[in-house]
């Protein structure tokens, strides 16, 4: 099992405006797999993919608990996003 908080832009993403991005955990939060092949994608007040950002961009995730992304199975793939922008 792994855990990750993610805060950064990732490919193809174009700012042109003012971006912040603000994580705030009180809690945990769990990015797990289990089996061959398989992944599990977790983002948090991030920017993901092809995006374009021309205005300003606020993105803010406050945790007061858990955020869990588990995915089971050979192959399998789980994704999830909070306060993000995610393209292609």
């Amino acid at each position: 099992m792994t855990a990750a908080v993610v805060t950064t832009a990732q490919a193809d993403v174009t700012i042109k405006g003012n971006n912040k991005q603000t994580v705030n955990v009180q809690g945990a939060v769990a990015n797990s797999v289990v089996g061959a092949a398989s992944k599990a994608k977790q983002s948090l007040a991030s920017n993901v993919g092809n995006v374009t950002v021309k205005g300003n961009n606020t993105q803010t995730i406050a945790v007061q608990g858990a955020v869990a992304n588990s995915v089971v199975g050979a192959a399998s793939t789980a994704e999830q996003h909070l306060g993000s922008n995610v393209g292609n």
